[in-house]
């Protein structure tokens, strides 16, 4: 059976939760550090405002704005890519957006008028921008590979879907649901 397609409106506030598989705990202070670098990189690189979060060992809350979608520019979307990739992975995006940037002006400048690669590969990335579930596909993946990599650990970390709640963003709304995410470590003790 499909699972439900969400709902994404923007201009809406999205309370989003996951928890870690297994209900094990793997999130000591330097995975919650690292969550949260992280977390803020894949914000910047989606499109989304990060307005609170909480990092417990085996689960996280994350409370995001989403804004309406904006065209962005070639410049702009160098920038999100540089928000998120460091090092060798930084390297290769830049690599292959350079080439497939110099591919594209050679075929202006030679007069083909086929489907650019460059192009391709900017509907990929802006695919991966202004939806709450991207965002969340791109966090959680680099949380798991950040995490593999460094621990004795393979495959997934995260237990079924994330969950959300979607609520508009009025003052009233948005202070609850901060106070829950503000307030989740205390009742959890």
């Amino acid at each position: 059976m499909a699972r439900k397609k969400r709902v994404v409106i923007p201009n809406r506030c999205y309370h989003l939760v996951s928890r870690v598989a297994h209900q094990a705990f793997f999130f000591d202070d330097e995975e919650k550090r690292r969550f949260v670098e992280l977390l803020h990189r894949a914000a910047a690189f989606s499109g989304v405002r990060l307005l609170g979060w909480c990092v417990m060992t085996n689960h996280f809350h994350i409370l995001i704005y989403l804004p309406d979608e904006i065209p962005l520019s070639d410049e702009q979307l160098l920038e999100r890519i540089k928000a998120l990739y460091r090092g060798p992975q930084l390297v290769q995006a830049l690599a292959e957006w350079e080439t497939l940037r110099k591919e594209a002006a050679d075929e202006r400048a030679a007069g083909v008028s086929c489907g650019s690669r460059f192009e391709d590969l900017k509907n990929r990335l802006r695919c991966r921008m202004f939806h709450p579930g991207a965002f969340m596909k791109t966090l959680k993946q680099y949380v798991t590979t950040s995490f593999n990599g460094r621990r004795a650990h393979s495959g997934t970390l995260w237990e079924n879907r994330y969950k959300v709640r979607i609520s508009k963003p009025c003052a009233k709304d948005m202070s609850a649901q901060l106070a829950y995410v503000d307030c989740n470590p205390c009742e959890a003790g």
